[in-house]
């Protein structure tokens, strides 16, 4: 049987290495074009393109080579009956963490204010702000979402939660619902979306809800540049409702050399880079989920389709 991997832009031996090593007796391909399509039994994938699954009569499973599914599920022709599975990886967590972290302590300590003022050579001495003056909403409470909330607490930050499902987490307020958004928004002036990608969270970082937030406000986003509207966010920081953002992701990537935000002040813009799971994690857990799903076992980390996550 065959592992079929179709993880551009990182190029298919990154993780061929790393399943051959696990595994040495299974075979890959990266293109379906140039084997038997009966052979194929799993697909390792960051994005699943129409006409593929479908074509597939031994597939088992479809494994994403991250912790979201969004460009994978909208394949037209993948059986419902077949399980996705994402990688969970608490390094990858920890990373995201540490991204989150650096951009809010950014804001929190004026760094883009210093660096002005170097620019123009002027030493001018800005009192420091307290610990725990500043809350960061953090939307999206799963395992990185947790982890995000941790290590803000850390190093002073207040936290509140949103999420779509009700979640509890000790010492931390948290929200679920439209209004619940409104109420963590209000209270914060730094937001992090850590939302899953969906029908239902597209866009939903917009004029109303950003401005839901304390004015000075500074967003990060690291989860899918669908959850912002872009035109939105860029208006209220040009109006100053808004003092910035950090955005690891784009409706668009890459992103052109003529897009908006480049133009956009106080955007910082980083290239889908602030975490990403080790190749062998994702052999590691790909080849598990197969152990599973041939068993007739649902695998771990399988996602509720119906829910996109």
């Amino acid at each position: 049987m065959t592992i079929l991997i179709q993880t551009d832009p990182v190029p298919a031996e990154v993780f061929a290495r790393e399943i051959r090593l696990l595994s040495p007796g299974t075979a890959i391909a990266d293109d379906p074009a140039k084997v038997d399509p009966a052979s194929i039994e799993a697909i390792l994938a960051w994005k699943l393109n129409d006409g593929i699954a479908g074509r597939l009569p031994n597939l088992r499973l479809v494994c994403s080579m991250a912790s979201g599914v969004d460009k994978i599920l909208p394949a037209k022709d993948l059986a419902s009956h077949l399980p996705v599975v994402r990688i969970v990886d608490a390094a990858q967590a920890l990373a995201m963490a540490q991204y989150v972290v650096v951009m809010a302590l950014r804001h929190v300590r004026g760094l883009a204010t210093f660096e002005a003022q170097q620019r123009a050579r002027e030493w001018k001495r800005i009192p420091p702000p307290q610990p725990y003056t500043f809350t960061a909403a953090v939307l999206g409470l799963g395992g990185t979402g947790k982890a995000v909330a941790s290590l803000l607490r850390q190093v002073g930050i207040n936290v509140v939660g949103w999420s779509r499902t009700p979640k509890q987490l000790d010492g931390i307020d948290t929200f679920t619902g439209t209004d619940g958004l409104a109420t963590a928004l209000g209270r914060s002036n730094i937001a992090v979306c850590l939302l899953p990608s969906t029908p239902e969270t597209a866009g939903v970082l917009n004029r109303e809800t950003l401005g839901q937030l304390r004015p000075g406000s500074y967003l990060i986003n690291v989860a899918r540049g669908a959850h912002v509207v872009e035109a939105d966010l860029a208006a209220l920081i040009r109006s100053g409702h808004l003092a910035g953002a950090a955005l690891d992701v784009q409706s668009q990537e890459p992103m052109p050399k003529d897009h908006a935000l480049w133009d956009v002040p106080n955007l910082t813009i980083t290239p889908h880079s602030s975490a990403e799971p080790p190749a062998a994690t994702v052999a590691a857990q790909l080849l598990a989920a197969l152990e599973q799903a041939r068993a007739g076992k649902v695998p771990v980390n399988a996602v509720d389709r119906t829910k996109g996550y």
